[in-house]
């Protein structure tokens, strides 16, 4: 917030990621022709004023999320855009103060909601490092970058183990399939990225896959996600 992004435009391009664009305390910026796939939110801007999207589309709408979301976005400008078929929200209102917004001249058609109030995505809600519930995690005082996880694998978490466990996780691992020893699937071709959580006091170790599916279980007190000891 101190040091706003400003005067920022991103034009005709493509883009293929895990998380689409997450504009943050920024002013001035554009966005024209721009196209994303990804698994979760393609724009979300938070604390944004000035900004325009035009042209903008999601080769993929989020089923359960808004294609763009804002979050205190003040003078913003949504035209030109395109819902692809199967879209839920095109525009989703978080919270309520988010100010002179204009969405026109677009086709939405495809989309249930042109625009609608919207509760705030929570894909981002654990860390490379810990939980961002963890108690663990936050009387340690240690600062962590972000990591994107999915609801089911948090809800799976829910499923195997208690309140008391997971308040205590600090680490949740990202792994790509086949990437590691120990982290081979039996199909070839299966490409769903896998989830490691370690937590303090707890020996055992959850593996799941990105859907929530449970890999396997771990029990072995050497066994560390960093350096795949007992796998």
């Amino acid at each position: 917030p101190a040091a706003s992004p400003h005067d920022i435009s991103f034009s005709n391009i493509r883009i293929e990621a895990d998380a689409g664009f997450d504009l943050r305390h920024m002013h001035n910026v554009l966005l024209d022709n721009v196209e994303v796939e990804c698994r979760g939110v393609p724009l979300r801007a938070s604390d944004v004023t000035q900004l325009e999207v035009r042209r903008f589309r999601a080769t993929t709408p989020p089923a359960a999320d808004s294609v763009i979301q804002f979050t205190r976005t003040r003078d913003a400008w949504v035209h030109g855009c395109t819902a692809t078929p199967g879209t839920g929200v095109f525009v989703g209102l978080v919270g309520d103060e988010n100010r002179n917004l204009l969405v026109d001249a677009n086709r939405l058609d495809q989309a249930e909601e042109a625009q609608a109030q919207v509760e705030a995505a929570n894909e981002w809600n654990v860390c490379s490092h810990a939980y961002s519930g963890s108690r663990w995690i936050r009387d340690s005082g240690e600062r962590n970058a972000w990591l994107p996880i999915s609801v089911a694998v948090m809800e799976a978490i829910r499923r195997e183990w208690t309140e008391e466990q997971i308040d205590r996780i600090f680490s949740i691992s990202r792994v790509e399939p086949n990437a590691r020893n120990g982290a081979e699937v039996e199909n070839e071709s299966e490409r769903r990225r896998i989830y490691i959580i370690e937590a303090d006091g707890v020996e055992e170790r959850l593996i799941f896959y990105e859907d929530g599916q449970l890999l396997r279980k771990i029990n072995d007190p050497n066994f560390h996600a960093h350096t795949w000891e007992g796998m």
